[in-house]
């Protein structure tokens, strides 16, 4: 070979090494494998990225499953203390006897009631007031009704605790206590009216009649002094008894201008499906 041919050889051979050197890297379809540094960077945060999203998933559905059995152990929690609660205080509840009715000349209504009440519950109840008394009866508003005279004895009760009268032993019937309840000739004008506006305009029925309820609260105390409790009630004056059939409503002749007093024979004190309750 000659000399010429020799160098072009050479620079034939340095060329091909110039143009291999310039040849882009091959790239794979695997990060990790990239002959480019930055490649296989990117694939590296790519990676840990993903780990951190699925850590994050996991995290949130183990939270999530936690909170739910947290929350589960917490409302059995609640409950077991709600019964326990429950079976260390005093529960009373009352029964009731009309002894007696009668309207004054003047038209007002008088009606005297025996109250008893059993501690059903097995702690005593230390302090015990009952307040009630008779209304016509209050028909839907029978709530506000019953509220106003509960609210009412809740609120006197630091007086009531400053003379108490009445306590409660578990599972003794107290002494009966007799209730003088008046009806005054308003609180019958403003009974007439609501069922005049009930009725369109119309006083439905007898005019000179009138339905009454005895309606009330027994408010008592646990352990506690201040841990006030009530029992609420609402007893329809009510023809019949449930043995010989579904009682009915009675009502009161109230016309004329003499006193009376009404036969109670086949009257008695029925607990209806409303106005009773206990907390």
């Amino acid at each position: 070979m000659g000399a010429v041919e020799e160098y072009k050889a050479r620079n034939a051979e340095r060329e091909a090494r110039r143009a291999e050197k310039q040849k882009p890297p091959e790239k794979t379809g695997w990060w990790f494998s990239q002959p480019v540094p930055i490649d296989r960077f990117t694939g590296w945060l790519v990676a840990w990225t993903a780990l951190l999203v699925t850590a994050t998933i996991a995290n949130v559905i183990i939270i999530n499953h936690t909170d739910e059995k947290v929350g589960k152990q917490a409302e059995i929690a609640h409950r077991q203390l709600d019964v326990m609660k429950a079976q260390t205080r005093p529960w009373l509840k009352g029964a009731f006897n009309l002894v007696k009715l009668s309207k004054s000349a003047e038209g007002a209504l008088y009606a005297d009631i025996d109250v008893r009440f059993i501690n059903v519950g097995n702690y005593p109840a230390p302090v015990v007031f009952v307040s009630g008394a008779v209304i016509p009866h209050p028909g839907q508003q029978w709530q506000v009704q019953q509220k106003w005279y509960c609210d009412n004895a809740a609120s006197s009760w630091g007086n009531i605790l400053k003379n108490p009268t009445n306590n409660a032993l578990p599972n003794e019937w107290s002494p009966w206590q007799r209730q003088n309840a008046v009806v005054w000739p308003p609180q019958i004008a403003q009974w007439h009216s609501r069922i005049v506006a009930e009725n369109g305009g119309k006083l439905s029925g007898a005019p000179d009649r009138i339905a009454l309820v005895f309606i009330g609260c027994i408010v008592y105390s646990a352990t506690d002094p201040n841990e006030v409790h009530q029992t609420g009630f609402m007893l329809d004056f009510a023809n019949g008894t449930l043995p010989s059939g579904p009682p009915k409503t009675a009502t009161f002749d109230i016309s004329g201008k003499e006193a009376r007093e009404y036969d109670l024979s086949d009257i008695s004190l029925i607990q209806g499906f409303q106005g009773s309750f206990g907390n």
